[in-house]
């Protein structure tokens, strides 16, 4: 099994937050200490036809690359094993277009033969990391495990005390600029998270995107955002942020915010006046090794879980393959069944037969399996008690006699159902001096001491 990890989202422009949490995978890869040369980047569009090997993918991010319109013809292919670390419902608070309970009902196919819907893959891969409160609710609420972990980018390391110097504005609307002290705006710089490939290679436009969170981290003294995941990311590399929400959002409620690191200022347009524009970083260590802790856990179980099977079923293929050509043995004691009785008992003769072993599977209710099998090859027997060593009593309506009790009509025999019985049975048939006519040993007949003293002396003769 390798790791996956996703490069490309499908789009002509790209928005560098889905990009920046691939980045923090990558990095939690590192911390695991995996080797690139286990690592497969992939693309979302590859979602759907990913042949190689079995792919480990863990995801934290919006659900958006399986059920927006634009990709409704995208299936898991079944060499994925996705790992929901910290996705998010996000989406379906865009503009109202996607409601939840068109959710609940959303197809996905995992092969090409069965199709199932989203939340029964849910339940499949659960437990469900989620990155919002928001989503945690709604996969809870569908009876699915699931934990609330936040953003993954919270887990970026913090960079080193430094002199740093620019203010950066990511995506911030216009109103915001009276505001602004002027000392800040004297080494600022208006940035944009959200550009056109511009015809790069999918490599080339990854590395691009995290040089930019580089170049944050590298100069940033203070970063004011729009952007979730410019905001969360700076401020877990030790970066001052501040986030404004936007006047005009196309979120009719943005449940990203349930979960924005409360340690970053948060500010609406009626605040303005109000922003601390010298905020002070915090440090929150203890809960990046949390989340960092509990994704490498979801990462190895996940990993040790189907590598093991897998193993595991890799062992037994030969044998799984192989089953359909052993003999059956129900219908090898059938046919052991019909012949004597057709040899024996044959249509019309009448008669009656005993039952040793009082087994009560084989019993369904009062119908007795055995001696149904018995009737369907001549209706002409009559079942009338069972022999059994060690019980007494009733079962299924017929009462269960001693084997020294048993004594036998020239019309009667006994059919030998139980294993252990086999010994004793033939001891009981010997004493009674009774031809084979008269008794059937159904069940396995194990090897004696004696059958082994017996072939001794033949051997030393």
């Amino acid at each position: 099994m390798k790791y996956g990890l996703l490069v490309e989202f499908g789009a002509q422009c790209s928005n560098y937050g889905d990009y920046v949490q691939s980045i923090a995978i990558e990095y939690l890869y590192e911390k695991m200490d995996i080797p690139k040369s286990e690592i497969i980047y992939i693309t979302a569009k590859e979602l759907s036809t990913y042949n190689g090997e079995e792919l480990l993918l863990p995801y934290s991010y919006v659900m958006h690359l399986f059920v927006f319109p634009e990709y409704e013809n995208v299936k898991l292919s079944k060499k994925i094993i996705p790992v929901f670390l910290g996705g998010s419902f996000s989406f379906t608070q865009f503009g109202g277009k996607y409601p939840l309970n068109k959710v609940l009902t959303l197809p996905h196919s995992q092969t090409n033969e069965n199709t199932i819907t989203w939340l029964e893959m849910f339940r499949k891969f659960a437990p469900i990391g989620c990155r919002d409160e928001f989503t945690y609710k709604f996969i809870a609420a569908q009876g699915i495990p699931a934990y609330l972990q936040g953003c993954i980018t919270n887990i970026f390391p913090c960079r080193p005390d430094g002199n740093y110097k620019k203010t950066f504005f990511v995506d911030c609307t216009s109103d915001i600029l009276p505001y602004v002290p002027k000392q800040l705006l004297e080494n600022a710089e208006v940035m944009t998270n959200y550009v056109s490939n511009d015809g790069l290679s999918v490599e080339e436009n990854y590395q691009r995107i995290k040089q930019r969170y580089d170049y944050y981290r590298d100069n940033a003294a203070l970063v004011v955002t729009s952007r979730y995941h410019v905001a969360t990311p700076c401020n877990a590399m030790g970066i001052p942020c501040i986030f404004i929400n936007r006047k005009i959002n196309y979120y009719s409620k943005d449940i990203r915010l349930d979960t924005l690191n409360p340690y970053i200022q948060l500010y609406s347009s009626e605040d303005y006046s109000n922003i601390n524009w010298y905020p002070q970083w915090q440090d929150f260590s203890e809960l990046k090794e949390y989340i960092a802790q509990l994704a490498i856990a979801r990462i190895r179980e996940v990993y040790k879980r189907y590598t093991e099977t897998s193993q595991i079923r890799k062992f037994f293929q030969t044998r799984i393959d192989g089953y359909e050509s052993v003999k059956n043995t129900e219908v090898a004691y059938k046919t052991k069944l019909r012949d004597y009785i057709q040899q024996n008992f044959a249509m019309p003769m009448q008669g009656r037969f005993y039952i040793w072993g009082a087994i009560q599977l084989l019993c369904d209710g009062n119908n007795v399996v055995l001696a149904n099998l018995v009737n369907e090859i001549n209706p002409n027997l009559e079942f009338v008690e069972w022999i059994d060593t060690f019980k007494s009593g009733i079962l299924a309506n017929k009462p269960i006699r001693k084997p020294d009790e048993l004594c036998l009509a020239e019309n009667e025999f006994v059919i030998v159902a139980a294993e252990t019985a086999v010994p004793d049975a033939l001891n009981r048939f010997n004493k009674m001096q009774l031809s084979q006519k008269q008794f059937l040993i159904l069940s396995n007949t194990m090897i004696e001491e004696s059958d082994l003293k017996k072939i001794q002396s033949q051997t030393i003769v």
